[in-house]
């Protein structure tokens, strides 16, 4: 049991992290776009783009020349990090449909697969990673790119688009299951200390003072579960002897 409450605290810490992370990407899209090459096995690249128009990217690159963990944000979306221009590819959609509801919104998740192509920065060179957008219409684009041609890098790819309040939707279910829980074991526990009832089992304690009989559990004070300090007494007021009282003047003498 313990070790269920530890893995169900563990997936939650890592579920709050995504939506912080999720969140953070969505207010900072809104001016930047950002895009993350990381190297895989396989002679695989995966790059992840914060897409200015609230989605997260995620490419899966076959064979990419250039392998190594990289960064690169700017404005808008142009020129940030290499372009890819898919030119024979298949449209991939998923949206199911439940009880007349889109779990995953209106547009759901969507993506490509097939053959891209990406400008270099030199004939037969490496893709280019800076002004790459510039540098794809310098040699043609939109126009036909010729198959074969030094100037562009071919390459096979899956890419998948991901809106990001469907991310942090998805991402703060179990923080707040775990919000949840943890009320109700506060409540039920507030409950069993004014029932005095053992903490841990529920068992009745009423006849028992050091450890619950049931679950061996020390059953701790009431001051110690409450965690109350209580100041000392104050000390008895006593009444005034009547010697010590004072005196009520005479009354004057009648004329």
């Amino acid at each position: 049991m313990k070790f269920l409450r530890r893995l169900f605290t563990l997936v939650c810490l890592c579920s709050l992290l995504l939506w912080l992370i999720f969140g953070f990407l969505r207010l900072r899209n809104a001016t930047t776009m950002d895009v993350w090459m990381v190297p895989l096995p396989a002679n695989k690249t995966l790059l992840i783009t914060s897409h200015p128009n609230n989605f997260l990217e995620m490419t899966l690159l076959k064979d990419w020349p250039f392998r190594q963990f990289s960064h690169w944000s700017g404005k808008g979306w142009r020129n940030v990090g290499p372009s890819r221009l898919w030119q024979i590819h298949r449209f991939i959609a998923w949206n199911p449909q439940f009880l007349g509801l889109h779990p995953l919104g209106e547009y759901g998740i969507w993506g490509y697969e097939g053959y891209y192509v990406v400008p270099r920065a030199a004939p037969n060179g490496p893709p280019a990673f800076i002004n790459s957008y510039d540098r794809a219409e310098a040699l043609g684009y939109p126009g036909a790119v010729p198959w074969g041609s030094p100037e562009w890098y071919y390459g096979y790819a899956r890419e998948l688009k991901l809106p990001f309040r469907i991310l942090m939707r998805y991402t703060a279910i179990v923080p707040t299951l775990w919000l949840i829980s943890f009320l109700l074991r506060l409540r039920r526990q507030r409950r069993r200390v004014l029932q005095q009832l053992c903490l841990n089992c529920g068992y009745d304690l009423r006849a028992s003072s050091e450890q619950c009989p049931e679950c061996g559990q020390p059953i701790p004070s009431r001051a110690e579960t409450f965690q109350v300090v209580t100041s000392p007494p104050s000390p008895p007021q006593t009444p005034p002897s009547p010697a010590s009282a004072p005196q009520s003047p005479a009354p004057p003498p009648p004329r």
